[in-house]
C-alpha cells in the first residue's frame, strides 16, 4: 500500500531541481534564437521571398491533374499516380498508364541528402517538432490526423 500512496502524493509547491534545470535550458535555447528589434529593421529591406518548396497534396488530385496526358503507344489519356513505398514522410511516387500498366516515371516525393542519405522532408519535420518542444509522440499524432503514414521511432532517432 505504501507504493501506491507514494505514487499518488500531492505535488510540492515549488519545482524540483530537475524541472528548474530543464526550464533554464529551454530559456537559454530560446534566447540564442532571439533577434533584437534593431536587427529586424536593418534586415527588413533585404528579405527575399522564395516559393513554397513543399506541398501536401492528395494522390487523387495528381491523377486528375495528369488525366489529359496522352501516351503515344496506346493513344489513351489514362495516366494514374500511385504511391508505393514510404520512407518516413517521403514516399515513392509512380506515374503509370492504367491500360497498359507501363510505368511512365517514378520519383521520390522529397530529395535525399547526399551526406547521410536521409530525406529532406523527414529532416525538416523532425527539426520542426524538436524546435517547438515536442518529440516523437507529437510527430506520431500529426500524420494520423491528416491520414498519412507515420515515421517509426528508430528512424526519428537517426534523423
Amino acid at each position: 500500500m505504501d507504493t501506491v500512496s507514494r505514487r499518488y502524493r500531492k505535488l510540492k509547491g515549488r519545482p524540483s531541481k530537475q524541472k528548474r534545470m530543464c526550464a533554464s535550458n529551454i530559456s537559454k535555447r530560446w534566447e540564442k534564437d532571439k533577434v533584437e528589434n534593431s536587427d529586424i529593421s536593418v534586415c527588413s529591406s533585404s528579405i527575399v521571398i522564395e516559393k513554397n518548396s513543399h506541398v501536401i497534396m492528395n494522390n487523387s488530385m495528381w491523377s486528375s491533374l495528369l488525366s489529359k496526358t496522352k501516351y503515344d503507344e496506346c493513344n489513351m489519356c489514362s495516366l494514374d499516380v500511385t504511391s508505393n513505398g514510404t520512407y518516413g514522410f517521403s514516399s515513392e511516387i509512380e506515374l503509370k498508364f492504367k491500360n497498359c500498366e507501363k510505368i511512365f516515371n517514378a520519383i521520390f516525393s522529397s530529395p535525399r541528402d547526399n551526406t547521410d542519405k536521409c530525406f529532406e522532408a523527414n529532416k525538416k519535420l523532425v527539426e520542426a517538432f524538436l524546435k517547438i518542444g515536442k518529440g516523437y509522440a507529437a510527430l506520431e499524432v500529426f500524420p494520423l490526423t491528416i491520414v498519412i503514414h507515420a515515421m517509426d521511432k528508430k528512424h526519428f532517432q537517426n534523423v
